[in-house]
């Protein structure tokens, strides 16, 4: 079933807690984390300016934006640097794959 409510903005990102970090592990083919050029091994250090440091916080920060197609701004760390992302939030049924009807 579906929320009885707009779709939540979906980012295409997978990640897991590592040592107090998030760190991506995985990107949706086509989905805004992969359009955007975030790639697996970048940590996520914050969603709008305030730290994230577990998956419940990073989602709850995310969805705190509004529905689906709002821009997220991400700050992320990867090869020494810290870089600052918008990303295009999409609504997450529009990217995967729905069941086959025949």
């Amino acid at each position: 079933g579906r929320r009885n409510a707009p779709p939540r903005p979906w980012l295409g990102l997978y990640a897991t807690e590592v040592e107090n970090r998030l760190v991506i592990v995985g990107l949706a083919d086509r989905g805004p984390a992969k359009q955007a050029d975030l790639r697996t091994g970048d940590i996520v250090l914050s969603v709008a300016g305030k730290e994230v440091h577990d998956l419940a916080g990073l989602f709850r920060r995310i969805w705190a934006h509004g529905q689906a197609g709002v821009e997220i701004p991400l700050a992320i760390y990867r090869d020494g640097e810290t870089l600052q992302l918008r990303i295009k939030s999409g609504e997450r049924s529009k990217f995967l794959k729905g069941p086959s009807l025949h």
